[in-house]
């Protein structure tokens, strides 16, 4: 029983040494985005699957929109988010014959739960995404409705530093889309530092209102269909996942508007087609190859 006591008295010493630690605030290491949009293209390339051999070019739009509404409490933010995406991959034989042109589309409400954690210095970031993605083919059903979600707790170190840890469950991240998360946040004269792993490493320079630098992100998503392929299988859905590897620049156009650009690398690659029982039907391994995205970004 003294044993008991010892350890309660000790965890209680060490939640206190946590959250009971000063209050300092520091300023945003980032701008809040308000709205982006940007439209990536995949170069056309070989695959090969089972059985099949051909091409594939994907193209791949997306609109997001985010409104914070900080609560009388002064210590919880409710951050609420739309995001639309539309993936549009054209796939044919190796002898340009046989054609499948396919359109998916997907609309998610996200909310995001901001709060404050005893001292302004820790933050719990609850996330909760549900997202319909289908292509619409026909009428809705279970399977065009996704759930997505996160829970990440930062620590403001100091004044040029943020880390913090949680979980994921993103359709972006292919098969399994349930994964631990990291961050390290850093922003320091000219350098900043974006890190939220497996999500993205983003580290850039900035000039002004301006930056240049590298990133290294996922891309991808799982989608509901029912159009008629020339695969002669039972295709229920899709999952597709990407792993890029670029330069981005990113342009001030005023206002609290910027330009984004990027110019990068496929180095992960991997689309599957699942039949009605979530069992993978198809899969094919289209060759890496190179990718530019255009967006824009209202911020402030």
């Amino acid at each position: 029983m003294r044993n008991k006591y010892l350890l309660f008295i000790i965890v209680m010493i060490c939640l206190n040494s946590i959250f009971g630690q000063d209050s300092i605030s520091y300023p945003p290491l980032s701008k809040f985005r308000i709205f982006e949009a940007n439209l990536t293209n995949f170069a056309p390339n070989s695959f090969e699957g089972e059985n099949f051999y051909g091409h594939i070019q994907t193209k791949l739009y997306r609109a997001k929109v985010q409104l914070p509404v900080k609560l009388k409490n002064q210590k919880t933010i409710l951050n609420n988010s739309v995001e639309f995406a539309f993936l549009n991959p054209v796939l044919a034989n190796s002898n340009f014959v046989l054609y499948s042109k396919l359109n998916f589309y997907s609309f998610s409400y996200g909310l995001n739960y901001i709060r404050k954690l005893g001292t302004k210095r820790w933050v719990l970031i609850a996330s909760i995404k549900p997202t319909l993605a289908s292509d619409f083919q026909n009428s809705l059903i279970a399977e065009d409705f996704l759930f997505q979600g996160s829970i990440l707790i930062t620590k403001r170190l100091n004044r040029f530093t943020k880390v913090g840890f949680g979980g994921v469950h993103d359709t972006k991240f292919g098969k399994n889309p349930t994964l631990p998360l990291l961050q390290l946040v850093r922003k320091k004269g000219n350098h900043e530092t974006d890190i939220l792993l497996p999500s993205h490493i983003r580290q850039s320079y900035c000039f002004g209102e301006n930056k240049i630098g590298t990133n290294i992100y996922f891309t991808g998503g799982a989608y509901n269909f029912d159009t008629p392929t020339n695969f002669k299988r039972d295709l229920d859905k899709l999952i597709f996942s990407k792993l890029n590897v670029g330069l981005e620049y990113q342009v001030n156009a005023g206002q609290g508007t910027a330009l984004n650009f990027n110019l990068g690398y496929t180095v992960l690659n991997r689309i599957e087609f699942l039949d009605n029982s979530g069992v993978t039907a198809l899969a094919i391994n289209p060759q890496n190859d190179l990718y530019a995205s255009i967006g824009v970004i209202w911020q402030k």
